[in-house]
């Protein structure tokens, strides 16, 4: 890069965030010729010592995991044709968020908490024919959606204008709720996740606002695949929970 020109960073390339906090992560820049890495800095004067460095450096510490598989973290196009390559029979998906900031949903969420009747049907109409066409073809989509006590406003719009009408188009949706059983608090932990297949595993990356960050694809995916279908078989179908649940309705009788 040249002495004075602006340093874009174009996307990030990796990160070892386990508990979403404390964060190393690999930035690509626009350039191409440079990466940036963060993590945390060195402050023990022995090893900077030891480095020699320039006043105009810094060093920093990282995972060692975290340089030997850099892998790019992908785009939402990406991700669909990613998806498209590996979901021939099953594909499984986890929420753990209370709320989701989707330019998609802005429009219908908004309308909902106006109280207006009915979800725009031509923003839902491609992906409600798309679940269809897959469940014709044999292409399983499962989802399960974990809740803590009262739901928020986000997931009472997502179960009465989402998962009321992605489930009669045939995704198959089950809820865990975490609040009543101490053994499951952990799985909120795991983040949002994608197994495609019982074999690929990709996680969804959110900031705090719930904004879409990318998706990874997990190089050891064995924990996320159990976890899967432990978290599956846990769950209860979206369809008896929501009838339980009439308090959610916003026309309950």
């Amino acid at each position: 890069m040249r002495e004075g020109s602006p340093m874009r960073i174009s996307r990030l390339l990796a990160d070892d965030c386990p508990n979403n906090f404390d964060c190393p992560r690999i930035y690509d820049t626009a350039d191409g010729e440079n990466v940036i890495v963060q993590g945390s800095t060195v402050t023990d004067p022995e090893a900077l010592e030891r480095l020699r460095m320039p006043e105009h450096e810094s060093a920093v510490e990282v995972p060692r995991r975290l340089i030997q598989g850099v892998r790019p973290i992908l785009t939402i196009d990406e991700f669909g044709e990613w998806v498209g390559r590996h979901h021939t029979t099953d594909l499984f998906r986890l929420e753990t968020l209370s709320t989701y900031a989707s330019a998609s949903d802005d429009q219908d969420f908004h309308r909902y908490l106006r109280g207006e009747d009915a979800p725009t049907a031509a923003a839902k109409e491609p992906w409600l024919q798309r679940l269809r066409a897959d469940t014709d073809a044999g292409r399983r989509w499962r989802k399960v959606h974990l809740v803590r006590g009262e739901l928020s406003d986000y997931e009472r719009y997502e179960f009465e204008w989402g998962f009321t009408y992605t489930v009669e188009a045939g995704e198959d949706v089950r809820i865990l709720d975490l609040a009543h059983d101490d053994r499951l608090a952990k799985l909120g932990e795991l983040g949002d996740f994608f197994v495609l297949d019982g074999e690929h595993v990709a996680r969804s990356r959110y900031d705090d606002e719930g904004r879409h960050q990318g998706f990874d694809i997990l190089t050891e995916p064995a924990a996320h695949i159990v976890a899967a279908e432990f978290i599956w078989d846990a769950a209860e179908p979206f369809t008896s929970w929501w009838e339980r649940h009439r308090q959610y309705h916003r026309h309950a009788a």
